[in-house]
């Protein structure tokens, strides 16, 4: 911060800060709305399955060929097994985040600190749909942004 102050460009980099911090408030909130969104149609899903089960399993329990509790226990197990795909990608958004979380985190703290090769993390590139080895890592100075 000294050397932003010293050639009098505080301003532009604090207009540049707030347009990057506007970027990311913006890239955020569509994360979320996206993510919401599959909850959604997951949940449309399920309730769509779990419909046709009980008009299904109602009219095998109106014959004689399914008990009550058989189709009550049918539909019990489906939720359980149903559960934990329709959280995945809840999971999933949580683990990247916290790894990147992390990363930062250890640059700040540890700034000489070098990933060993086998165990050096991965980063996605949407644009490309791959996934590469980082090959450099960046440092952060302990300027502080007001």
């Amino acid at each position: 911060m000294h050397v932003v102050k010293a050639f009098a460009a505080e301003e532009h980099e604090q207009r540049k800060y707030a347009h990057k911090t506007q970027e990311l408030r913006e890239h955020y909130f569509q994360s979320e709305r996206l993510q919401e969104i599959n909850g959604a149609w997951m949940t449309l899903y399920f309730t769509c399955t779990l419909g046709v089960i009980l008009w299904f399993g109602g009219w095998e329990v109106m014959h004689g060929q399914l008990t009550a509790g058989g189709l009550t226990q049918f539909i019990l197990y489906m939720n359980q097994l149903s559960f934990p795909i329709r959280q995945a990608a809840r999971i999933i958004d949580s683990i990247s985040r916290a790894i990147s979380s992390g990363e930062r985190l250890f640059e700040y703290w540890m700034p000489g600190l070098r990933w060993p090769r086998k165990s050096m993390p991965k980063r996605w590139d949407g644009r490309k749909g791959t996934c590469a080895l980082t090959k450099s890592r960046s440092r952060t100075t302990h300027a502080s942004q007001r």
